[in-house]
């Protein structure tokens, strides 16, 4: 199979559905359809579906996760899925089980789209890790004991 001759060695590979549909020559699969085919071959997969959430195969499992919304309104979708790749990647290397993973890949990716372009600024970033619940039994990395969280964590809601 050329797919799985392709990513040899690929320990992450966060494709959109219809990005993973082309990889496997398969334009009508659904997410869920392509975390499974894609995933004996690399450590996680992670399937963005847009406003449907996303598929992930890692560790052994798959896990649909629904996606974060906020109570503002979406700015620009452009980067979220860079976004929600860079959260989920945080929360594996954190080691967040397969759920947390995926929540913490939405939650970058709604903070992306509340704003025009893809980039945020180093103080959003900070504010968004510090935002990040505590979701393994390990000390978090980027959160200074006996501070608070900041207030914008009343105004993101994960499902």
């Amino acid at each position: 199979m050329l797919v799985a001759h392709a990513l040899t060695n690929i320990v992450c590979l966060p494709p959109c559905r219809s990005e993973a549909a082309a990889l496997l020559g398969r334009p009508s699969c659904t997410a869920q359809e392509a975390a499974l085919a894609l995933g004996p071959h690399c450590k996680v997969v992670l399937v963005t579906d847009g406003a449907h959430g996303s598929c992930i195969s890692a560790m052994g499992q798959l896990q649909r996760v629904p996606p974060c919304w906020t109570t503002t309104t979406p700015v620009d979708t452009c980067g979220a899925g860079d976004g929600y790749a860079a959260g989920a990647l945080y929360g594996f290397l954190c080691g967040y089980d397969v759920v947390n993973i995926g929540r913490a890949g939405a939650r970058v990716a709604s903070a992306v789209i509340l704003r025009q372009g893809a980039a945020t600024t180093e103080d959003e970033a900070l504010q968004l890790v510090q935002s990040m619940p505590d979701m393994t039994d390990a000390p978090h990395p980027s959160v200074v004991e006996g501070q608070g969280l900041p207030q914008s964590q009343a105004q993101i809601r994960c499902m």
